[in-house]
């Protein structure tokens, strides 16, 4: 079995954050692993499985426990379809769907409890480059909670 490792070390320097990431590749397959370590001590594992369709984000304080563990299915580009979110404990917080148009940029995001109960959507508003400019937040009710402005740095999910 052919195995290659490349392993990448950025810093950058504004944001106080150093990235990780190794990509393994066995037999025509590419599993990434990347690790964020945040400035606050905490650091954030992504494993992404592009064959299986699948990552996995585990966000964990500085002597490594987990503090939250998100499992996404990912669509055929790659990108997240939808995710559980789980806490320190393992139990599902909620879940997510995330919708696309046809640019494939993300426009909504419907978050609901573990009985499927909604708790929130979140719809991405784009300017003519494709930038996102604006996420409406709405309550399950349909009003709207807090429109943020946004500084031009994408939506986690």
């Amino acid at each position: 079995m052919k195995r290659s490792l490349c392993i990448l070390l950025l810093t950058c320097l504004t944001c106080s954050v150093a990235t990780t990431a190794l990509l393994a590749q066995e037999a025509g397959s590419a599993i990434k692993v990347t690790t964020t370590l945040h400035s606050d001590g905490t650091k954030t594992v992504l494993k992404t499985d592009p064959d299986a369709r699948t990552a996995e984000s585990t966000l964990m304080d500085a002597a490594d426990k987990v503090l939250q563990r998100t499992v996404y299915s990912l669509d055929e580009q790659g990108q997240f379809a939808s995710a559980n979110v789980f806490d320190g404990n393992g139990k599902l917080v909620f879940k997510s769907t995330y919708n696309r148009d046809s640019h494939n940029r993300l426009t909504e995001q419907l978050d609901t409890n573990a009985a499927d109960k909604l708790l929130r959507r979140l719809t991405f508003e784009y300017d003519v480059y494709g930038k996102l400019v604006r996420v409406h937040t709405f309550d399950p009710a349909g009003n709207e909670t807090t429109p943020e402005r946004s500084s031009g740095a994408r939506h986690h999910h």
